[in-house]
């Protein structure tokens, strides 16, 4: 009868803050780091200013912590920076459909709070207390410590310039 149905991307290009991604670049560059043994690129979030690029990655060896820094590093020699992940999360398989792909609807189901890797030192001053208090809040998160990174914990200059005016 002439009627189109789109029923979306079969590639899983995704627009981000104004940027094309492909997630399955993302997801090659992680599979090529020697400690990695699956990985899986998503960006969850409805709004653009909320929308947030997630790692979802398995150790190459049952048990072992992988090192988010020096993956986030590896990552930021491979690809520019707005294809960087702000958070990954260790899991220990993907969760697969019954035909063997990877479910991207559990993974969002599953997600875990955000994992960091640097020290927790809490607010001491009222400046950093002040601060810790609107970056948890714009953030979504808890816990932000004195050494924490916005821009790793999934803060980008939308959000810096609400930081800014709060």
């Amino acid at each position: 009868d002439g009627t189109l149905d789109f029923l979306g991307r079969s590639d899983h290009q995704v627009k981000l803050r104004g940027y094309r991604i492909e997630l399955e670049e993302i997801e090659r560059c992680l599979n090529d780091h020697p400690d990695v043994g699956q990985a899986a690129a998503t960006v969850h979030g409805s709004v653009d200013a909320d929308m947030r690029l997630i790692a979802y990655v398995v150790a190459a060896r049952h048990n072992t912590k992988l090192d988010i820094t020096n993956l986030r590093q590896y990552l930021r020699r491979q690809l520019p920076d707005y294809m960087v992940p702000g958070e990954f999360v260790m899991l220990d398989r993907l969760p697969l459909t019954p035909n063997g792909k990877v479910n991207r609807r559990a993974l969002e189901e599953s997600r875990p709070d955000k994992t960091t890797q640097e020290p927790y030192v809490a607010p001491r001053t009222p400046l950093e207390k002040t601060l810790a208090g609107i970056w948890m809040s714009l953030l979504s998160l808890n816990v932000i410590g004195i050494h924490s990174n916005f821009f790793d914990l999934g803060g980008h200059s939308l959000l810096a310039t609400q930081v800014v005016a709060r």
